[in-house]
């Protein structure tokens, strides 16, 4: 997908990953092959992978390329600290060891990134009562404390909740990209829509028409417009080079020439930007034609590179389409209780009655409904199981019949106990807390439908969170000095991309088991787990941020002894050979998952355990 990128002329100002795993040794594995990449191709831009602050300088104190530090912030103190987990003080701090210790450091001066977007505040429900294009105006004057190389708006991104059609997503990336040169920020605008809102396309086509003549600084490149993962529609590279011909508008300088010089761009005699023969073709990059294929088999929503001019080809748009019809008709489904005549479980409700309001209103779906709330009562079991369709009721019904039983089993096999199972439509993630404390649970796991991406598979995608109830009063104490919330009561941690093209839901009941024993047997959640799990691995220091090493001393990497593989269902030479440089002795992966002939020999040959 980077090479795809690459070619068609995108990337200039940065090569940046969206990771589905926040974990140390993930986001680590992720910078050295973006690293990699860049080299093999010579393209001359930044790399940066969207995972926490804290994981990224923990990846900084072990050595990864950490040139671009990335993270989310918002426009009120409670958001940024309850919902982004981060301070000021704490960013202050960030931005002072990236200066010192950054891959960058001494060679650049701009190198935080950002990202926004009205409605974040107002979907927290912590906005203190202000508007969203306010709170999104005190953001951007955050973001201007930390002298960024960029910043980007992703309004849109939350749904109806926020913006419930094109009209306004357009009226609000306006108001945004005004505001943000008004104080002077480097602003990238993504006119973002979801599936489960009332906008299409066409809204978002004109609204990057808009943006470009009132003078964005860059939009963003996703396949086709359509992020697969996080499940929302943005601009794609078809749209930035329509916006290069229109125009005239052309990359960095440096980038730019290295485009002509691999066939990316031509110019005419007026100096007219023009794709030249190799714009839209990564096989470019390619060692062979063999390899060029073997990786496109291995990404399930490349629906054609052909292209008709700047756009995508006929069929490439009619594929693409038809996948989002499908994806748009999960986001409005609704669960089928005759179904579930096979489960054992009762039925609960939330306060949101409709599907409209559960999608207008979040607040509902995470509240129990009166009536409910008065039909239970203490059950004091160790977890409490509730399943929801969330943004999928197809999700639920495609997962659950295979997931729910061995997930039960797995948890009543490590001693825990457990109360009869929930089925909540209408539900959102943060019901778990309502739920956790009417029936006094420790841990509530959401089985939730996450909304919709861009295809058919993807709608069938699945999340489990596992909602812990700190327990006692030392672990709360130390829950708010590490987030710094000081009336926090829960931690969760995410097992997402439960489907039979993620992670099989079989498999996903053993791990999402495994995870609340470690959550248990660690009182935490999140990212403190990850700290907690990462500093006894030799991966992170405890504290919030890695302190910076004195000139004069040697740093030592002590090796990660084991990787986790068993969400990865291939595992190639690049892989191993990655892992091999860190020192690792164990991997663990799936019984279904596959070695590339050169990675089984390489493993042997180093005598790494499987």
């Amino acid at each position: 997908m980077t090479w795809l990128g690459l070619s068609m002329g995108n990337g200039d100002l940065m090569i940046g990953l969206n990771p589905s795993e926040d974990s140390v040794d993930n986001i680590s594995a992720c910078l050295f092959h973006l690293d990699k990449i860049r080299k093999q191709t010579g393209a001359p831009t930044q790399i940066c992978v969207l995972s926490h602050v804290r994981t990224q300088l923990a990846c900084l104190a072990e050595g990864a390329p950490v040139e671009i530090l990335f993270q989310s912030l918002a426009g009120t103190d409670a958001t940024l600290r309850e919902a982004f987990d981060v301070t000021v003080t704490y960013m202050d701090d960030a931005y002072r060891l990236m200066a010192q210790k950054g891959s960058l450091a001494g060679k650049a001066e701009q190198f935080m990134y950002f990202e926004t977007g009205q409605g974040s505040e107002v979907s927290y429900s912590k906005h203190d009562g202000i508007d969203m294009a306010t709170t999104e105006a005190l953001t951007y004057g955050l973001c201007r404390r930390y002298d960024p190389c960029m910043v980007n708006s992703v309004t849109g991104f939350i749904g109806p909740e926020t913006h419930e059609n094109s009209r306004q997503i357009v009226y609000s990336n306006l108001q945004d990209l005004f505001m943000a040169k008004v104080m002077g920020l480097p602003m990238g605008v993504s006119p973002c829509f979801t599936l489960h809102a009332d906008a299409a396309e066409e809204g978002q086509e004109m609204a990057v028409e808009l943006l470009t003549v009132a003078g964005a600084n860059y939009f963003m490149d996703i396949y086709l417009g359509v992020d697969r993962m996080l499940a929302y529609a943005d601009t794609s590279g078809h749209d930035d080079q329509t916006m290069r011909e229109i125009h005239n508008l052309k990359p960095a300088p440096e980038f730019y020439h290295w485009c002509i010089e691999r066939g990316i761009f031509t110019e005419d005699k007026r100096g007219q930007i023009q794709r030249g023969p190799n714009w839209g073709n990564p096989a470019i990059f390619a060692d062979s034609e063999h390899e060029f294929r073997h990786l496109m088999s291995r990404v399930p929503m490349a629906y054609g590179l052909e292209n008709a001019g700047p756009r995508m080809a006929n069929q490439v748009m009619r594929n693409l389409r038809l996948n989002m019809a499908i994806a748009r008709a999960a986001a409005v489904s609704e669960l089928r209780f005759e179904a579930f005549d096979d489960l054992d479980y009762r039925r609960i409700d939330s306060q949101a009655s409709t599907l409209a309001l559960h999608h207008s209103r979040p607040d509902t779906g995470a509240t129990l409904s009166d009536e409910c709330r008065a039909n239970l009562k203490p059950e004091n079991n160790d977890i409490q199981i509730v399943v929801t369709d969330g943004l999928s009721a197809e999700a639920v019904h495609h997962n659950i019949e295979e997931l729910l039983p061995v997930l039960e089993d797995g948890l009543r096999s490590r001693g825990y106990s457990l109360g009869q199972t929930m089925i909540a439509p209408h539900g959102r993630v943060r019901l778990a807390e309502d739920v956790a404390r009417v029936v006094n649970a420790r841990m509530v796991i959401v089985l939730l439908g996450e909304r919709p991406g861009s295809d058919a598979e993807s709608s069938r995608s699945l999340s489990a969170y596992l909602v812990y109830r700190l327990e006692d009063e030392e672990t709360r104490q130390l829950t708010a000095e590490y987030s710094g919330v000081e009336a926090i009561a829960f931690e969760d941690t995410v097992v997402p991309n439960i489907y039979h093209g993620g992670i099989p839901p079989l498999e996903a009941g053993s791990l999402v088991a495994e995870r609340a024993m470690q959550i248990f047997d660690n009182k935490a959640a999140g990212n403190r787990l990850n700290a907690i799990l990462g500093s006894r691995m030799g991966l992170m220091h405890k504290e919030a941020v890695p302190e910076a090493p004195k000139e004069e001393e040697t740093k030592t990497v002590q090796p990660i002894r084991v990787h986790d593989f068993s969400n990865q269902k291939t595992i190639s030479e690049a892989d191993v050979l990655m892992l091999l440089e860190w020192g690792v002795k164990e991997i663990l992966l799936s019984r279904r998952t596959l070695l590339s002939p050169l990675a089984g020999v390489l493993l042997r040959q180093a005598g790494v355990n499987l």
